[in-house]
């Protein structure tokens, strides 16, 4: 646990702000002397800084300390809603200048009770604004300390259901489109996640590997063309993807039994 009573905080500015559609913020080195508590409420967005893309939303939080340089933008479309709190660590008197000294080593995490979190935050801004400092910095101390105790895998598990999530939109998507070329190593790093970690969660997710995934839509949806339109198998084959017709109709007939021909006969 980290002991709120050997540290002091000093409050420089703080509020809660709705950022207008056009917001756009392109911190560099100077502009920070300061740390500042940085918390999404609402809305959505994305925040660059050195080579990694946070896509913003409710419950992320930011430590951001002296020397950052960052760029941070709105979704036009549904404006960010965030609080903030510039301020000053102490330590026995002595001011802490950088993020790896202070008592919240992390940059970024994802707060898991928001609600609670935004009460402590509420707390501090009401007593900020009615001139009562020393109140203030004591609620911003509840405030850090919940951040510093709050589950450290979060992040990870929170990670985690969103590729679930992604999995199963990803696989709704390939049977609704099986014509689409589809690459799991791109996909995967569109999720900042390794093709392995990703092809495995598919695979739980969706109850069958990616590959038999984007094998099964496409037959299924050359059952329907070979039964239902007029398009020859070379056709049918080349608007599914296949390399070449003698492959699809090979995989056709090991699939289903019979080769296309035989299904376009019977139907």
């Amino acid at each position: 646990m980290t002991n709120i009573d050997t540290l002091q905080y000093t409050i420089a500015s703080a509020g809660k702000v709705l950022c207008r559609p056009d917001w756009v913020w392109n911190c560099r080195p100077s502009r920070f002397n300061d740390f500042d508590l940085w918390c999404v409420f609402g809305g959505h967005g994305k925040m660059v800084t050195g080579n990694k893309t946070y896509e913003l939303s409710a419950g992320d939080f930011f430590l951001l300390y002296p020397g950052i340089v960052f760029y941070a933008e709105n979704d036009p479309e549904d404006p960010l809603t965030v609080v903030y709190v510039h301020f000053d660590f102490f330590r026995n008197g002595k001011k802490i200048v950088l993020l790896k000294n202070s008592p919240l080593p992390c940059f970024y995490r994802k707060m898991p009770d928001i609600l609670f979190f935004n009460s402590l935050l509420q707390r501090m801004l009401e007593h900020w604004h009615r001139n009562k400092p020393q109140q203030a910095e004591l609620w911003l101390a509840a405030a850090l300390d919940e951040i510093a105790n709050s589950p450290k895998n979060y992040n990870n598990q929170l990670k985690g259901n969103a590729l679930s999530e992604a999995s199963m939109k990803l696989y709704r998507h390939i049977n609704e489109h099986p014509e689409q070329k589809y690459s799991l190593r791109k996909i995967a790093r569109k999720h900042g996640a390794c093709p392995e970690h990703f092809s495995r969660t598919f695979t739980k997710a969706a109850g069958c590997s990616f590959r038999n995934a984007v094998t099964g839509a496409k037959l299924k949806r050359a059952k329907l063309l070979l039964s239902s339109t007029n398009y020859s198998i070379t056709e049918i084959s080349k608007i599914l993807g296949f390399g070449s017709v003698y492959h699809f109709s090979k995989l056709f007939k090991k699939r289903t039994g019979l080769p296309p021909s035989e299904l376009r006969k019977s139907s």
